[in-house]
Formats: C-alpha cells, structure tokens, sequence
C-alpha cells in the first residue's frame, strides 16, 4: 500500500548503515528512533493525497556467523492522508516488524535488500471510526547504490519491488471507502 513504498525506503537507508560496515560489529541494545515527515504526495485510489506523520520504533542489529549484519524494526507510523483536492482526510496507524532477511554485495557496488514487513494497517475516518485493516507480510527486494561503501549519506536507492505478499492488500472497496470519506 502507500505506506510499504516510504517504509522499504526507511529500512533500506538504515540497512545501509549496517551493510556499509558503518555499524558496530555483533550484536546490540536496540535504538530507538522517530522520523516526522510531512508534504509526501502520492496517487492512492484515483485522489493526490499528501501524507503527514511520524514513524517510530527500535532498531536492533544482528551479526550472522556469515559475518552479514542484519536489520530488524519494531515500528509504529501514525499518517494522516489528505486530499489535495478536498482536504478530506483519513489517518493510518501501523504497527509491525520489518526485517532485513537477505543482504547480498554484488560486484558492482550494490546491494539487494530483502526485507519482509509483518503487521496490521488501519485506517480511521476523522471521527475516529475504524474505516478498515488489513494484517499480513509484504517481502520486499530493494538494489542499493552503495557509491562509497564507508559513507551512508551517498547511498541511491536503484530499484524496488515487491517479490511476495500475503494479507495487507489494498483492494476495490477499500479505494470505495477512503473515496467515501475523502472525495
């Protein structure tokens, strides 16, 4: 859905760190973290939305015996999507876990990502009334430009596409429903 574009995005750029060698080596207490963001625009079912939100969680990295560092996110986004062309809104909530499951190098100075999102995703109309969920895993594979391996700050992302999903999918009548609310 809208949400799983900007969080592969979030989970790629901090896998990054990790991948680059950037972070300390083996295991360690989890970090926490918040990005706010505000004025992204996106098509979401035939309306321009402009989403508006935080995400917030932990980060905890783990060494494989391979020596691959590997990312794992406990994660709450909060987002309010506006039409543009209203200002009728809705807001999703998420909670979940995102988990690095492969790091591949490649010669070239890239890398494949794959990470796999697991969690529920509910969108709420402005009075608070549950408009729908939807619960399940999307597995994402994300290419990664990593330029200078030792600094993050100049890492592309290439490429993104989603490999697998079971359950979070954005159907028909729920474009119904947020058009209902938001048109």
């Amino acid at each position: 859905m809208v949400l799983r574009k900007t969080l592969a995005c979030v989970v790629a750029a901090t896998s990054l760190v990790t991948a680059s060698g950037v972070a300390a080596a083996g295991s360690g207490p989890p970090d926490h973290f918040t990005f706010d963001y505000e004025g992204a625009r996106q098509d979401l079912c035939g309306m321009t939305v402009r989403l508006d939100g935080s995400l917030h969680g932990t980060f905890h990295e783990k060494r494989r015996r391979d020596g691959t560092i590997l990312a794992t996110f406990n994660e709450h986004w909060s987002i309010r999507l506006t039409n543009v062309a209203t200002g009728r809104w809705v807001r999703s909530d998420t909670n979940g876990i995102a988990r690095d499951m492969r790091v591949v190098e490649h010669a070239d100075g890239t890398i494949t990502i794959l990470t796999a999102f697991s969690g529920v995703e509910r969108y709420f109309a402005p009075d608070g009334t549950l408009v729908f969920q939807a619960a399940g895993t999307t597995r994402t594979e994300i290419r990664v430009d990593l330029a200078d391996p030792d600094d993050p700050d100049d890492d592309v992302v290439l490429s993104e596409e989603k490999v697998k999903r079971a359950g979070l999918r954005f159907g028909s009548a729920d474009c119904a429903a947020l058009r209902a609310l938001m048109a």
